[in-house]
């Protein structure tokens, strides 16, 4: 999946979550329609202040098909252990944003999860911005499973 993204906006006065609906906006304008963008924001309180989540469209679709199967089931009285769980969709793409710590109404870092960490690290080496914001580092970084640390400008 592509994600090298031209400047897109100067952010100067832009708050984090403005720039996150901008980063959102870009997205969903410039991926297929095989793609399903969500934005979610966390509770208050979460250092975390936003995630943009992209979905294969099929999956998705087919997790949404075999949940209401699976609650249909339940319903009509079928015992919970006699029913196969119902598929569950994984993110192509997930992108947590994180504010800067000298400036925490800016963004400061994005933290990006996929299947092709080590590839989308050697492509974010070479380039010099994301989401038309510099970039200052991008680490590999362990968590439930390897992720980037995109430090940004």
């Amino acid at each position: 999946m592509k994600t090298n993204f031209k400047h897109y906006f100067k952010n100067q006065g832009v708050t984090i979550e403005q720039e996150i609906d901008s980063i959102f906006q870009l997205l969903v304008s410039q991926l297929s329609e095989k793609s399903v963008v969500v934005i979610e924001r966390p509770s208050k309180g979460v250092s975390c202040k936003g995630v943009i989540i992209i979905y294969n469209r099929h999956e998705l679709k087919r997790q949404r098909n075999e949940q209401s199967a699976y609650e249909n089931a339940l319903r009509a009285g079928q015992p919970k252990s006699s029913l196969i769980r119902p598929f569950k969709a994984k993110p192509v793409l997930m992108y947590a944003f994180y504010p800067d710590t000298m400036n925490p109404k800016r963004l400061g870092s994005v933290a990006i999860y996929g299947e092709n960490v080590m590839a989308d690290h050697i492509r974010l080496k070479k380039g010099d911005s994301l989401f038309g914001r510099t970039i200052i580092s991008v680490k590999v970084e362990m968590g439930i499973g390897p992720f980037l640390d995109v430090r940004l400008v």
